[in-house]
C-alpha cells in the first residue's frame, strides 16, 4: 500500500527564523508528528559558503608504504620518526596491577590475549609533517604521538594522507591520534558554542584523490595508571580515534568497519569532504566532551549504518551537531537509537540529510535549511522509498534504502526520521510518500535526479474505487467525501489492505535482494524471486485457527483481505468490503509445481469458487496462524517475520477521503 502524507510546511518545516513556533502536524495517514525539540542555542551556527579544500601546510610529504613484511619510508627503511613496534595498547586478561590498583573498567568481551596483541604491528609517527600511506597491514595500527607537550604546540600537526590503504586491527583503533595540537585549548562548558574553527587542528585525515581505503578496527576499554589508582590513561572507543580535535578532508573514499564505534574524537570533529562509509556495532560517529564537542559536516558523502550490535546512534555528539553541506545518510539501531543524536542541539544549514531510527533529535528551529522532522506512530518498512513531491507530483527529494550499498542486507525499520535538502522551501505544501518505485540517478540510495516515480508498489487500495486515476487529480480531491474503513491488525503491526502468509510473502521478501543485482532490475527481480521460491518449495506447514475450526495442513498461501487488490493486480476476493467489520480469508492448499500457474491465475482474478477443493473462503473477524518456523508476512507490501501470526480486525479505524463522484461498491457482509 502506498502512504501519502500532505505536509503543511509553513508549520512543519522549520528554518531561518528563531521565533518560528514548534508545531504538530495533522495527517491523513496512520502517521503523526510530534512537537519539535527544545529551542536552539541563542547563537545559531552560520553555514559555511562551501566545504574547505585541503591545502597542505608542509612543503613535502613522507611516503610510507605498508606491508605485512615490513615498512618502507620514502623508498627506504624505517626512520627515527617513522618506525614500527609491537607495543599496542589493548585490554588485557587481568584484573589488577601488581600494585593492587584496579586494572580498569571492562568485561571479558573487551579483553584480548597478549599473543593477539603481540601479532599487531604499530606504525609510529612521532614528528609533524604530511605522511602519505598506501599498502596493506593485516594486523596493525597507525599511531601518531608527537609527545606530551604537543597539545599546546601549534606546530604539532600531522596530515595523514590515506592513498589506498587496507588496515585491520582486532584489539584497538586502527588509526590513533594520541598527542597532537589541540586547536581549542581553552574550551569549557560555560563558553561552548555550536560553531568552532578546527582549521589549525593537529589531527588531520586526508583521503587522497582517486583512492579507496578500508580500515577495520576495534576499541580499548578504560585502563588506569598503575601507580595512580583511578586516573584514566586510555579509553579508545572508535576504529578511527583522536584524543584531540580532528579534521577529515576528501576527495577520496574511506570505508570504516568498527567493532564498537566508527569515527571518534574526544573534542571536535569536522568533516570537509570524502566518500565515507561507516558500519559500526555502536555509534557511527561520536564526539565525546559533554556540552562542548561540535561535530561539523561541511561536505562529502557520508553513509552510516550504526547499531549493528545492541545499540548505536548514527551520529552522536555529546555537544552540538552542525550539518552545512554534503550528503548525510545515517541509520541507527531501530530498537532505541537515533540517526542524529546531539545533547546540545542539531542544526541543518545545508546539504542533503536522511536520518532514520527509533526516535530522533529534531533539527533546531533556527537552522538555515528547511527540514522535515517526523515521528511515526508505528514502524515503517525498512526497504520502502521516502519520496517528497510537490502538489503537482514533481519529485524534489527521494531516498530508497534498497539502493543504498552501505546498508546492504542490513536495512531496518524506523519510527523517527529527519530529512532535509536544499529544494525544500518554507511555506510550501508537499506530499510525503513512504512507498513506491523510483527511477533515476542515485548515489547510495539518494537520488540526484528522478525520471519516474510510482507511488506504492501498485496503487492497490485505490483500485477499490470506480476511477482510481481520480486520486491524481488535485481539484477533484479538494471536493471529497469521507468514509471510515476497517484496518487489519497483525501482531503489533497494522495494514489497510492485505495481509498474506506463504508463497507470495516469500517472493516479496526476496525481491529487494534481487533488485540489487545489475541484471535483475524492476520486474525481472520479481520473476527471479518467483522462480527461485517455486523451485525451493510451493507450500509450508501451518496450523490455522479460523471460525471455530483448526486446519492443520500444508498451504501454498493464506491471504487475509480487507481491500480487494494487491500485488499490482491480484484481486482474490472481489466482494471484499473494508467497512463490514470482517476479513475475507483464502486458504490455498498445497499444489504441485505444474498446478501453480493455473491455480494462481484463478486466484488472481477472484475465481476461487472454481477450485473449492483447493481454495477455501472464510469471513471472520480474526484468524490465528501457527508456523513451524518464523515465516514471511506481507502487510501491504511491508515485510515481517514471525512463527505466530495473530490477525484480526483492528479496533482503530482510518478516515479515508476520496472524490465524491466515485463509488467503491460496498457489499452486504456474509458471516462465517
Amino acid at each position: 500500500m502506498k502512504k501519502v502524507i500532505p505536509l503543511l510546511l509553513a508549520a512543519l518545516l522549520l528554518a531561518g527564523c528563531a521565533s518560528t513556533p514548534a508545531a504538530t502536524v495533522e495527517t491523513t495517514a496512520p502517521v503523526q508528528t510530534t512537537a519539535a525539540t527544545e529551542a536552539a542555542a541563542e547563537t545559531a551556527p552560520v553555514a559555511v559558503a562551501e566545504a574547505p579544500v585541503y591545502t597542505s601546510r608542509f612543503d613535502s610529504e613522507t611516503v610510507v608504504t605498508l606491508s605485512n613484511d615490513g615498512l618502507t619510508v620514502n623508498g627506504g627503511g624505517e626512520t627515527d620518526t617513522v618506525y614500527t613496534s609491537h607495543d599496542i595498547v589493548y585490554y588485557e586478561e587481568k584484573t589488577a596491577y601488581e600494585s593492587g590498583n584496579p586494572y580498569g573498567a571492562g568485561s571479558e568481551t573487551d579483553m584480548h590475549t597478549a599473543e593477539e596483541a603481540q601479532a599487531h604491528t604499530v606504525v609510529n609517527i612521532t614528528a609533524p609533517g604530511a605522511y602519505r600511506l598506501s599498502g596493506k597491514l593485516s594486523a596493525g595500527q597507525i599511531r601518531i604521538d608527537l609527545g606530551e607537550n604537543a597539545a599546546s604546540n601549534p606546530d604539532a600537526v600531522v596530515e595523514l594522507i590515506l592513498d589506498g590503504v587496507d588496515i585491520t586491527c582486532t584489539v584497538a583503533p586502527v588509526i590513533l591520534f594520541r598527542n597532537v595540537y589541540e586547536c581549542d585549548g581553552g574550551w569549557n562548558t560555560k563558553t561552548a558554542q555550536p560553531t568552532v574553527d578546527t582549521t589549525d587542528a593537529g589531527a588531520n585525515l586526508i583521503l587522497a584523490e582517486n583512492s579507496r581505503s578500508t580500515v577495520s578496527g576495534s576499541y580499548v576499554a578504560k585502563i588506569y595508571k598503575d601507580a595512580e589508582g583511578e586516573k584514566k590513561l586510555w579509553k579508545q572507543d572508535g576504529a578511527v580515534y583522536s584524543y584531540m580535535s580532528m579534521n577529515v578532508y576528501g576527495p577520496g573514499a574511506l570505508g570504516i568497519t568498527a567493532e564498537n564505534e566508527g569515527l571518534n574524537s574526544e573534542l571536535h570533529l569536522t568533516i570537509n569532504g570524502g566518500d565515507i562509509a561507516i558500519r559500526s556495532q555502536d555509534d557511527g560517529i561520536n564526539t565525546n566532551e559533554d556540552g562542548v564537542s561540535v561535530t561539523t559536516i561541511n561536505g562529502g558523502n557520508l553513509h552510516i549504518i550504526a547499531g549493528l550490535g545492541t545499540e548505536g546512534d548514527g551520529i552522536d555528539s555529546n555537544g552540538y551537531l552542525v550539518i552545512n553541506g554534503g550528503t548525510v545518510v545515517a541509520s541507527a539501531n531501530p530498537a532505541s537509537d537515533a540517526g542524529l543524536d546531539s545533547d546540545m542541539g542539531s542544526f541543518i544549514n545545508g546539504g542533503t540529510v536522511v536520518a532514520l531510527g527509533s526516535t530522533m533529535d529534531w533539527a533546531e528551529s533556527d537552522s538555515n535549511q528547511v527540514t522535515m522532522n517526523l515521528q511515526f506512530s508505528q514502524y515503517q518498512s525498512s526497504g520502502s522509498a521516502i519520496v517528497v513531491t510537490k502538489e503537482d507530483g514533481t519529485v524534489i527529494f527521494a531516498y530508497d534504502p534498497s539502493e543504498d550499498e552501505v546498508l546492504g542486507e542490513n536495512m531496518r525499520q524506523y519510527m523517527g526520521a529527519v530529512i532535509s535538502c536544499p529544494a525544500f522551501t518554507r511555506g510550501e505544501t508537499y506530499q510525503l510518500w513512504l512507498d513506491g518505485t523510483v527511477t533515476g540517478t542515485e548515489t547510495g540510495g539518494v537520488y540526484t535526479s528522478v525520471t519516474a516515480y510510482s507511488g506504492g508498489s501498485g496503487n492497490d487500495f485505490v483500485r477499490l474505487f470506480s476511477e482510481p486515476a481520480a486520486f491524481s487529480d488535485l481539484e477533484r480531491l479538494l471536493d471529497a467525501k469521507e468514509v471510515t474503513f476497517d484496518m487489519i491488525r497483525c501482531n503489533d503491526d497494522y495494514a489497510l489492505n492485505i495481509c498474506s502468509v506463504g508463497l507470495d510473502a516469500r517472493i516479496g521478501t526476496d525481491v529487494a535482494r534481487y533488485k540489487r543485482l545489475p541484471l535483475l532490475q524492476g520486474f525481472r527481480a520479481y520473476v527471479a524471486s518467483t522462480v527461485v521460491n517455486v523451485v525451493r518449495g510451493i507450500a509450508e506447514h501451518y496450523v490455522v485457527e479460523i471460525c471455530g475450526e483448526t486446519v492443520d495442513a500444508q498451504q501454498t498461501m493464506i491471504c487475509v483481505c480487507n481491500g480487494r487488490f494487491y500485488g499490482g493486480g491480484f484481486n482474490p476476493v472481489p466482494e471484499a468490503d473494508p467497512t463490514d467489520g470482517l476479513l475475507d480469508v483464502l486458504l490455498v492448499k498445497k499444489v504441485s509445481r505444474l498446478q501453480v500457474s493455473s491455480i494462481i491465475g484463478k486466484y488472481k482474478n477472484g475465481r476461487y469458487k472454481d477450485y473449492p477443493d483447493v481454495i477455501r473462503h472464510f469471513r471472520t473477524d480474526s484468524v490465528k496462524i501457527l508456523c513451524d518456523k518464523p515465516t514471511a508476512i506481507n502487510l501491504d507490501g511491508e515485510l515481517r517475520t514471525s512463527d505466530v501470526v495473530n490477525i484480526s480486525v483492528a479496533k482503530e479505524k482510518v478516515r479515508f477521503f476520496y472524490p465524491k463522484d466515485l463509488s467503491w461498491q460496498a457489499k452486504e457482509p456474509v458471516h462465517c
